[in-house]
Order: structure tokens, then C-alpha cells, then sequence
């Protein structure tokens, strides 16, 4: 009986293991949904343009360092307006709702 266990056990610990290092090696993808005031807004991640313009909805693939995600930069650009930064700390950040300001 205490055999059984401790292989049941030894399986799910290898288990857990495998499945942390796919997720840490693979990342996470995720849809983020951007509203702006104005629309027509141009969306940039990490400084690249996406190509979108807001309203819009982009996939975002946030990537493991040291088992933590690595934070994106997220800009809306639009000219006569301040740029709006916004920084994605991860899946959670799935809305974004902007007020650009203008110049």
C-alpha cells in the first residue's frame, strides 16, 4: 500500500515537472481586447506596429523568464494625441481602455 503511494506519487511529481517546463518553454498566448477614445487609434507591442487600429483585438504571447511572464509594452499612437503606454503584465490584462489626451 505505502509502495502504491509513494509511485503514485513519484508519477505525479514527474508529471508536474514535464507540464511546468512545456508551459515555461512554450509561453502563453493570449486575445487582448483595445478600446480607445479616439478609434482609428494605431496599436504598437514592444515598439512594432500590429498593423490593427482600434477598436481592435490582437493576440498577445507573453514568454517565461525564470518562471515569471515577461511584461509587453503597449502603445497607442495616434497624430494630434500623446502617445498612451500601457504596460501588459500578463493574461489578466485581457481589456484595455484608453483616453488619449491631445497635444
Amino acid at each position: 500500500m505505502i509502495q502504491r503511494r509513494r509511485t503514485w506519487l513519484k508519477i505525479v511529481l514527474i508529471a508536474v515537472l514535464f507540464l511546468h517546463i512545456v508551459v515555461v518553454s512554450s509561453g502563453i498566448t493570449t486575445v487582448i481586447k483595445i478600446y480607445s477614445i479616439p478609434s482609428g487609434v494605431a496599436v504598437f507591442l514592444e515598439g512594432k506596429d500590429t498593423g490593427e487600429v482600434t477598436p481592435c483585438v490582437i493576440d498577445v504571447e507573453f514568454t517565461y523568464s525564470e518562471g515569471v511572464i515577461v511584461p509587453q509594452l503597449l502603445e497607442l499612437r495616434k497624430e494630434g494625441y500623446k502617445n498612451f503606454k500601457q504596460t501588459i503584465e500578463g493574461p489578466e490584462n485581457s481589456l484595455i481602455q484608453a483616453r488619449l489626451t491631445p497635444i
